[in-house]
């Protein structure tokens, strides 16, 4: 079941971002049909008692709460007439219902996969390369000024990779980033030199036969970093840059030293501007960060003005929300931004959360996620395996780029983004459970 569960969890993440970010919604119905069918039959399983060895309880409470608190804003309200329901927009209401599901199939069978170390490793490994593929892919495009989604072009938008938004393709590229430096963090702390004694580290570093192993995954971790960069998204650039500061934070904790800590990170940074200069990154860049000025200077066509109406929307509708899914049409009643256009995003998930749910229903999705923020920190520090520490240091950088980035963006709004940020949360809450893994020592500072 295991084997099973990682082939289709790897098979729905690569379908789903290569169908446009999963907003193609033909291919996404097929990732959703694969991950709950797969799900329905662990639940089965576990039902008739053949989860197998090793089984753990499942966090419940949570997602049950979520789930009763959507239906209840389907449920009609018999006091009125014609059968009304807190919803706005029910028919929206229920497929995003069936997305949040499918989330939660895809955390899960996460669990699932990552109870033992090598399920684990081999999901971060699927991470990383689907990062790096999508990462490369995308510079692709830069490099040879070739767009085959250019009719989007036309509607306004930037794709990059295979996402229609270059915002979301950053959005993968930051959640996968953090995993290639841990996996190089990990190879690091293999290596004998680094175990040895002080007198002539250095030199026997760089004699040593597992430094390409380490190379490998900064070099990864640097062509995505550049990726970010290349796609002009100003606030995935800061969030990969505040993944990079959790992660350096993390480590220095754990007693590898401020200084040396310090020294990695101002090298990685300065290799990866020299990429990105190689790659002309930093004039379109640098113009996206100058057009704030403009933006600001015309407030009914900002983000700020979508916020300042979503807030006004949040306030009519504080505790039960217009109805998941249902934002589109409800930020009609309070619309100042952009007033000739529909607008179908808060561009705050935060705020587009808590309009749609209310105040309740967000604190429980957002209060989760950093809970497993938490966790995977505490678990990095506390971890004697070197894979789980790894695993928990990954998890803790990729979650932190992400509500970083949801600050003003709506990638948990793109199915394939919010699939792929569902098994990093599945992925922080398993190692929690102490992991085997085949030929590795245990023990050792981090």
């Amino acid at each position: 079941m295991e084997r099973a569960g990682l082939t289709v969890l790897v098979v729905a993440m690569v379908g789903a971002v290569a169908a446009f970010g999963g907003t193609e919604p033909l291919a996404f119905a097929a990732v959703q049909l694969g991950l709950l069918g797969l799900a329905l039959g662990v639940l089965l399983a576990r039902l008739a008692g053949r989860a197998g060895a090793g089984a753990a309880r499942l966090p419940l409470l949570v997602p049950l709460l979520l789930v009763v608190l959507v239906l209840l804003q389907l449920a009609p309200l018999w006091a009125s007439s014609a059968g009304r329901t807190l919803s706005l927009a029910p028919y929206q209401t229920k497929s995003h219902l069936l997305l949040w599901v499918t989330y939660l199939a895809a955390f899960y069978l996460t669990l699932e996969v990552a109870r033992r170390g090598e399920g684990r490793k081999r999901l971060v490994w699927a991470l990383v390369f689907l990062g790096a593929g999508e990462a490369f892919y995308g510079l692709v495009q830069v490099l040879t000024g070739w767009q085959p989604l250019q009719g989007y072009v036309r509607e306004g938008l930037t794709p990059l990779g295979t996402y229609v938004n270059a915002n979301h393709f950053a959005g993968l590229l930051e959640m996968t980033l953090p995993f290639a430096l841990a996996l190089a963090y990990y190879e690091f702390r293999r290596l004998p030199s680094v175990r040895g004694s002080r007198a002539g580290r250095l030199r026997a570093l760089l004699g040593e036969p597992g430094l390409e192993r380490v190379l490998f995954w900064v070099f990864l971790g640097l062509l995505m970093l550049a990726a970010v960069a290349l796609a002009g998204s100003r606030m995935g650039l800061l969030a990969a840059l505040g993944s990079l500061w959790v992660l350096a934070m993390l480590v220095g904790a754990r007693g590898a030293g401020p200084v040396r800590v310090g020294v990695v990170m101002v090298a990685f940074l300065a290799a990866a501007a020299l990429l990105m200069v190689w790659l002309g990154a930093f004039e379109p860049l640098v113009e996206r960060f100058q057009a704030l000025e403009y933006e600001y200077a015309q407030p009914e066509r900002g983000r700020w003005s979508i916020w300042q109406d979503t807030v006004r929307l949040i306030e009519g509708h504080p505790w039960l929300g217009v109805g998941l899914g249902a934002f589109p049409e409800a930020y009609r009643g309070v619309q100042t931004a952009y007033p000739t256009k529909t607008v179908l995003q808060a561009h705050n998930d935060y705020l587009h959360l808590a309009a749609e749910v209310g105040l309740v229903g967000a604190l429980l999705v957002f209060g989760s996620f950093f809970y497993l923020l938490a966790a995977a920190g505490r678990r990095f520090l506390r971890a004697e395996s070197s894979l789980d520490q790894a695993v928990a240091l990954g998890c803790a950088g990729s979650i932190a780029a992400l509500l970083l980035h949801s600050l003003t963006d709506f990638n948990l709004q793109i199915p394939a983004n919010a699939l792929v940020f569902s098994v990093v949360l599945g992925l922080a809450y398993a190692v929690r459970w102490p992991g085997s893994y085949a030929g590795e020592a245990r023990g050792g500072r981090g």
